[in-house]
């Protein structure tokens, strides 16, 4: 044991004193540069569900994090209770942070956080499992700010054979030597990833100024290797570094070399290093700071930098561009342009065009050659380079430049080899210019040149514009005089000392006077009274500011009468950008303004009809959305009126078959049944096109097997084709696995067009066809086709064949029957399903039915569980026989169909008649299902399901809908009350009984 008391040192930070070299830059003095970084820093743990990134916990940050986030304490918190919601506002930060906690390689992206409305360059490691280190910076406003800095002295007087560590809740734990050494182990491995892989350089120097240590971003900015680095001093003469006025930094100003000799830190020292394989300095901003041994002396040096030079080449052009005079002479502004432009880049050519009105020619307005200005000249740019420019934000040929255009003399002439340019555009999006740079040298540096050019490219547009309109203001006022006095615009000019000193020749005649007395403010004599300090305020309000304006106002005619005037005054510039005063131009609005005061009242008079006629579209429209609803209403309740007697004819020829008959009665029984099945398709077909029209069919999403759905069509019309002597043919191509779609819709189409096919055909083939249309990564157009070998249709037919309630021959229906409708849903299903539909036909050969549909691609789709390959009638009547049923049915008929089917199954029935009657059986008894209608006396069966919910014991119950109220909206009504199932009337024995399984297995599990 140590024979004096050991200090306590934080946990998460390095151990000092145990070893010397690298090893002690890691451990040691990791906590210090972690507290200087200028970066964001965190270690985190994330938190995982199912594989799935939910939360994390911050184990560790430094002071940048909280200064770029602006939170406050956050360890061994988790961020969502820090940042409540931040999981929902930044999904893709926890993809990311997940993603490499999982073990997956370090990533580095620019991202915005929603949740602290902040933008961030962000760079993510993982340095053990279920860990990761985030290292970021904030980009939204591109600045550097002041780095905090916090020092934090650790010590330990001796590590002997125990350690005293001090975690973050102050809880004292005792480890040996041992442990101590092997987390410092750890410590040094997470701290030189930690290292690795900041954005700022990190050099550590001993007393002497040697280098101890230092990251791969130093090496990248300094231009030396650690290997290389290790050991140079401050006083090598592989230094040379400048201050920012370009003079040579003397060894005694390095900020190394300050903080030896004063044992101060130094801060945002700005310096730029001169590197033998750059022609221009790398600009960076230091800090430097001691870090004392136990007896205040200078054990290490730890410089850290960031590169600054993108700021600082931005800094050099707005201050070139600001000390660039462009009043000079027309030329000026541009040949400094060039010349500085050559020096910037190291080039020996630059050339600065206008561009001539027909958009083929160019205008050099400077051109600076191998140290000179050259003459300007006028040349097409078809052939040459900068004709690619022109129309582009950056054009680059970074080499071979005279291959790639033979037929520019210039290009041979200078022995060009790299060319970059970027088109000078107007202020309304128009290129009027070009600036290109040529080198004799393949362009290296092509980011920074290109960067260079786009800021100065504004600038120079600028100065070109202005170019333009001094020229336009020159030719301008040669023809002034000639113009102004033509026409009936009445024109005036003032001077600096904002007095009038020009009137034309229709302002005399308008006003009657002579120029003598409209001079100066002679004019304000015939302004309106009304109108006098309104207009006066106006001028000098503009004329104070130099900006155009525009006002109305009346002046004395020479009759004696007043009209009104709009004059329209802007500032008057020279040649050389000197303001003059202004010019205004009026033109009489007298008639304008009383057009306006008619067209005001016209305006307000339609107002008044436009509302009129509001308030009659509302009448309509409330009107028409009544009508709606009682057609919804009608044919719900005709659905329900018509499906309810059919249910009872259906059900008795069901029992009746069942029971025993000879044959002829089974065929009648079979005409009876095949009648009901004709007349349910026919409600079906006349309601789905209603809900369609209507805008209130509604497709499902559910798992499509698309081989499966062509055999259950097979199977259906395998009867059919087989009494007609006609062969039933499948041929699918492979489809995509795991589609998602509406199966039932699909099949009701392909059912559509099969059906129609075995009708129309008295020999030969009916083809189920399908195969895939268009394939792409989330979903699929398939095509489905129906082809026979039937009657065939006229090609005068075929335009109106999908139309509500036509067939090919409206007579043909005496022979073959149907509705017509069968078509019309096909393609307004198809339609639905993102498709179309179509047919190929020739008459007495046969015909090819087609539609497509759009079935979606499941990436999470599971194996479907089999099918119970015994018949649900045999399952229940063998494992469910003596269950107790209630059947709630108002209709006599009904109820006695329904309790045949459910005795043949061996089941016990009890009967209600209405709802109120269920609710008591339900009070007094127990059930193991109830049957449950919906449109009751007394009470319906929505109400009566919500009653007996409401019971203890029977919440789980399964009530099972059995109703002919077929909607969709009937559907959601029943299971908004409670229900479990759905079972359309007329009843489908083999649907009853396999609801019956499913919710009585359900209830016995």
């Amino acid at each position: 044991m140590s024979t004096t008391d050991p200090k306590s040192i934080r946990a998460g930070q390095g151990l000092s004193a145990l070893a010397h070299g690298e090893a002690i830059m890691a451990s040691d003095l990791s906590s210090k540069v972690l507290e200087l970084m200028p970066n964001g820093l965190a270690v985190c743990r994330m938190l995982f569900e199912e594989g799935i990134p939910c939360d994390y916990i911050h184990l560790y940050t430094n002071p940048a994090f909280h200064a770029q986030t602006g939170l406050g304490p956050v360890c061994g918190q988790r961020i969502t209770d820090v940042i409540p919601g931040i999981r929902e506002a930044d999904p893709q930060l926890f993809e990311i942070y997940g993603r490499v906690a999982a073990g997956g390689d370090p990533e580095r992206v620019e991202l915005a956080i929603n949740a602290l409305n902040k933008r961030f360059s962000i760079q993510v490691f993982c340095p053990q499992p279920d860990h990761f280190v985030v290292i970021f910076d904030d980009i939204t406003q591109r600045q550097q700010d002041e780095v905090q800095l916090r020092l934090q002295a650790l010590a330990l007087d001796q590590i002997q054979d125990h350690v005293t560590i001090t975690d973050l809740n102050g809880v004292v734990t005792y480890v040996n030597r041992t442990q101590v050494e092997a987390a410092l182990r750890d410590s040094e491995r997470h701290c030189r990833v930690l290292f690795d892989n900041l954005f700022a350089g990190v050099v550590v120097h001993g007393p002497d100024t040697g280098i101890l240590f230092s990251n791969p971003m130093a090496s990248q900015l300094l231009g030396l290797t650690s290997a290389q680095l290790r050991g140079v001093t401050a006083m090598d003469p592989a230094w040379c570094f400048i201050r920012e006025d370009g003079t040579r930094m003397p060894v005694a100003e390095y900020p190394v070399h300050r903080v030896a000799a004063s044992g101060v830190a130094t801060h945002q020292v700005i310096l730029g290093i001169l590197r033998s394989d750059r022609k221009r300095p790398t600009w960076v901003q230091c800090q430097a700071h001691p870090i004392l041994g136990e007896q205040g002396q200078i054990e290490q040096i730890v410089v850290i930098f960031f590169e600054m030079t993108e700021r600082k080449q931005t800094e050099e052009i707005q201050t070139f561009l600001a000390q660039t005079s462009s009043k000079a002479t027309d030329a000026s502004f541009f040949q400094a342009l060039a010349r500085f432009l050559a020096e910037r880049l190291d080039v020996f050519y630059v050339c600065i065009d206008r561009l001539e009105g027909d958009g083929l020619n160019a205008r050099t307005l400077a051109i600076w050659c191998d140290g000179h200005f050259e003459d300007n000249v006028t040349y097409a740019l078809r052939d040459t380079p900068c004709g690619e420019v022109v129309g582009q934000q950056i054009c680059c040929f970074p080499a071979s430049v005279c291959q790639r255009f033979p037929l520019d003399p210039v290009l041979q002439e200078l022995r060009a080899e790299s060319y970059l340019g970027t088109t000078l555009w107007s202020h309304t999006g128009q290129p009027i210019g070009l600036i290109a740079v040529i080198g004799r040298e393949p362009l290296n540096h092509r980011p920074q040149a290109e960067a260079i050019l786009k800021q100065v490219a504004i600038r120079a547009a600028g100065e070109l514009e202005r170019l333009f309109a001094e020229e336009s203001l020159r030719e301008s006022e040669q023809h002034f005089r000639t113009l102004a006095n033509g026409g009936e615009t009445l024109i005036w000019t003032s001077g600096q000392d904002k007095l009038c000193d020009y009137f034309n020749e229709p302002w005399l005649r308008f006003t009657g006077r002579a120029l003598a007395q409209e001079v100066g403010n002679g004019w304000t004599e015939g302004v309106h009274p009304e109108d006098f300090d309104r207009c006066l305020q106006t001028y000098v309000t503009a004329f104070d500011q130099r900006q155009p304006f525009s006002m109305n106002y009346r002046l004395r005619h020479a009759d004696g009468t007043y009209r009104w005037l709009r004059d329209d005054g802007n500032p008057r510039y020279d040649s050389q950008g000197d303001f003059l005063g202004y010019i205004g131009f009026c033109v009489d609005i007298t008639e304008q303004k009383a057009a306006a005061e008619e067209l005001d009242r016209y305006r307000q008079h339609l107002e008044q009809l436009v509302e009129a006629r509001t308030r009659e579209l509302i009448l309509a429209k409330d009107a028409a959305e009544t009508a709606n609803v009682a057609k919804s209403a009608f044919l719900a309740n005709m659905s329900h009126e018509i499906r309810t007697p059919l249910n009872a004819i259906t059900g008795m020829t069901y029992l009746l078959k069942r029971a025993g008959v000879t044959a002829q009665q089974a065929q009648r029984l079979g005409t009876i049944e095949t009648a009901g099945r004709h007349l349910l398709e026919i409600i079906n077909a006349v309601l789905d096109l209603s809900k369609i029209e209507a805008g209130q069919f509604a497709l499902e999403e559910v798992e499509v097997n698309v081989p499966t759905l062509i055999a259950n069509v097979a199977s259906i019309l395998c009867e059919g084709a087989r009494a007609k002597g006609l062969a039933l043919v499948i041929d699918t191509q492979p489809l995509p696995s795991s589609l998602r779609g509406d199966p039932t819709r699909l099949q009701q189409a392909l059912l559509n067009y099969a059906t129609n096919a075995i009708k129309f055909t008295e020999t030969g083939t009916v083809t189920l066809r399908t195969r895939v249309d268009v394939d792409l990564s989330d979903r699929v157009l398939v095509r489905f086709e129906v082809q026979d070998t039937g009657i065939g249709i006229a090609p005068a037919i075929l335009p109106k064949l999908f139309s509500n309630f036509e067939q090919a021959d409206n007579s043909i229906s005496r022979h073959y029957g149907g509705t017509g409708l069968g078509l019309a849903i096909t393609k307004k299903l198809a339609q639905l399903m993102g498709g179309e539909v179509g047919v190929e036909s020739t008459p007495g050969v046969g015909s090819t039915f087609w539609f497509t549909a759009r079935l979606n691609k499941d990436p999470c789709a599971t194996t479907a569980v089999p099918a119970l390959t015994d018949a649900a009638e045999a399952i229940l009547l063998r494992d469910y026989s003596g269950r107790r049923i209630l059947l709630v049915e108002d209709e006599p008929i009904n109820r006695e169909v329904a309790k045949m089917l459910l005795d043949d199954l061996g089941m016990i029935v009890e009967m209600a008649e209405d709802g109120a009657q269920a609710v008591e059986l339900a009070c007094r008894h127990e059930y193991d299902l109830i049957l449950m209608d919906m449109q009751m006396p007394n009470l319906d069966g929505l109400e009566a399901t919500r009653r007996i919910r409401q019971m203890p014991d029977r919440s789980l119950v399964p009530i099972l809908a059995l109703t002919a109220n077929a909607f969709a909206d009937d559907k959601a009504r029943c299971f908004a009350a409670g229900m479990n199932d759905f079972i359309a009337k007329p009843i489908d024995p083999e649907a009853l009984f396999a609801a019956l399984l499913t919710w009585l297995a359900r209830s016995s599990a």
